[in-house]
């Protein structure tokens, strides 16, 4: 007999006790345990079973399930002894944010109280227990009440909020005599909101000092788990979780734990008598490619084509695009006219650098808008608002630094590829240019760039770098390819960026200030 299946289904215990179609995942649960990672975030396209995942997690440890075998029985786990001793035997705070999407700071911070008291609310046994301090117990009554009157604004003070899953740890930990496990779905929901909105600075400030508390300065934890679709800068709210594992899309770990593998796929259609039916799914919905495994399916497009055994573009309407909308409308002309390439379904290939997220998108739409128009200042200024929170230190630390900084601002001006020709390492005159942009029209300025990395032993301080650097430019004669072109020297500016640690300052020739800005 086949199983029904169950379109949207999100609740492992409701999925099998009712016997749905299932295809076993279980696996995530031995390798994330097998990993001794403590904090692993795990990213992943929508629709691709995440909070599924999470709710088995769940089932699978919390001691709220003790007992619940039939849950795990003729699945993957099930098949180790060492796991099934595991089952139900660990306190697990589950927390979901992913209903939380205020369009302003305020109800933001009110949906993170409202899911933390969920979590407050899953164990509110503890309050007959002898192990609760006064204080303790005030936090449960205090969050208890802001939920039932959620419109009692700022009645929960932020040290409250941010300390709550720690202290709820404490409680659980102390309880039980074990440590315990929190899981975290949908992390970035409400940060993707904050950036839409404009209020991301100040959620974000919030959100550091809730992970850190959660995170990072809770003896109580034992392992946790996050997921989302977006990586998040490290600094802007792991800048202490020196213990958190990110997978992302592109790492090799948990590649086949979401989503569905083609062998997966075809067999549910085998089940089904479907056979005839596989080179049509896989022109439809194959494409996806996680770490080094390509061939993977998305769970939402296949369980929908099963159901209703007609084509569709399930995936297209299982959320708002407006991150995308936004994205795309500040985009440049490169980026516009390759989304069309794509809407008219041809192919595209590109390069992409995890570490530009969220705030960083702004700064780097601004540097380049400040670097076309010459404006030396905001050029400083937005340039080091894109390093502070791109790089490591480990990234500036290696043998040859300045190929790592030449990189990664080549790498920037790319996306100008439709006003400028970009050369980069290329002879000229008496020695070899950094970068050049040389324009397409008439309208730019052709652009020479010269890299330094600040040297404590030979030059004092970064404006000495860059005179450095500038002083390379005239004394190799850059320009001479450019003005073999026809471009007037007075239409070919030069910039000198010097750089130190995790700062930056670029400069112009003597004829314009070198403008300071750390």
């Amino acid at each position: 007999m086949q199983k029904v299946i169950s379109i949207g289904k999100q609740n492992f215990v409701s999925l099998r006790e009712n016997d749905c179609f299932y295809i076993d995942k279980t696996d995530l649960i031995c390798k994330w345990w097998e990993s001794k990672d403590e904090i692993t975030l795990i990213t992943r396209p929508r629709r691709f079973g995440k909070t599924l995942n999470m709710s088995m997690l769940n089932c699978f440890f919390s001691n709220q399930f003790t007992g619940r075998e039939d849950l795990f029985k003729g699945l993957a786990v099930w098949k180790k002894e060492k796991y099934r001793k595991m089952q139900g035997t660990y306190p697990v705070i589950f927390l979901n944010f992913s209903a939380i999407k205020g369009s302003n700071y305020e109800d933001a911070r009110d949906g993170i109280i409202m899911a933390i008291n969920e979590a407050y609310s899953e164990h509110r046994y503890l309050l007959e227990s002898n192990e609760l301090t006064d204080g303790e117990r005030k936090c449960f009554e205090e969050l208890d009440y802001y939920a039932k009157n959620p419109g009692i604004k700022k009645q929960v003070a932020n040290d409250t909020i941010c300390n709550a899953v720690k202290n709820l740890a404490n409680c659980l930990s102390r309880y039980y005599k074990k440590k315990v496990i929190i899981l975290l779905d949908e992390y970035d929901t409400p940060m993707q909101e904050a950036y839409l909105y404009g209020y991301w600075k100040e959620f974000t400030a919030f959100i550091r000092s809730l992970f850190n508390a959660t995170f990072k300065t809770n003896p109580y934890l034992e392992r946790a788990m996050m997921t989302g679709i977006t990586r998040v800068s490290k600094e802007s709210v792991f800048s202490d979780l020196n213990n958190l594992n990110v997978v992302t899309t592109t790492s090799t770990e948990y590649e086949t734990c979401f989503g569905f593998s083609e062998e997966e796929v075809f067999q549910a259609l085998e089940e089904r008598g479907m056979n005839n039916q596989k080179k049509l799914v896989k022109s439809w919905y194959d494409g996806f490619v996680f770490g080094n495994t390509h061939d993977i399916y998305n769970p939402w497009s296949i369980t929908n084509f099963l159901d209703k055994k007609q084509v569709r573009p399930y995936w297209a309407d299982t959320s708002s695009n407006s991150m995308i909308d936004e994205l795309i409308r500040k985009a440049s002309t490169d980026i516009k006219e390759k989304m069309e390439e794509l809407l008219q379904g041809k192919e595209i290939v590109v390069n992409f650098d995890e570490q530009i997220v969220f705030e960083q998108l702004d700064n780097y739409n601004q540097f380049m808008k400040a670097l076309l128009s010459d404006d030396i200042d905001a050029m400083n200024y937005y340039m080091n608002q894109i390093i502070m929170t791109t790089f490591s230190y480990f990234d500036v630390g290696q043998n040859e630094p300045e190929r790592f900084y030449h990189g990664f601002v080549l790498g920037l001006l790319v996306e100008l590829r439709d006003r400028y020709q970009i050369r980069s390492n290329r002879e000229s005159g008496y020695g070899r240019y950094d970068v050049m942009l040389t324009p397409v029209t008439e309208v730019d300025d052709a652009i020479v760039i010269e890299f330094k990395v600040h040297e404590p032993d030979e030059e004092k301080s970064l404006q000495d770098t860059v005179r450095t650097a500038l002083d390379q430019i005239k004394e190799k004669n850059y320009d001479a390819e450019l003005l073999l072109q026809g471009i007037p020297a007075d239409r070919i500016r030069h910039y000198g960026f010097a750089f130190e640690g995790k700062k930056v300052l670029i400069g112009q020739d003597e004829i314009q200030n070198v403008a300071v800005r750390r």
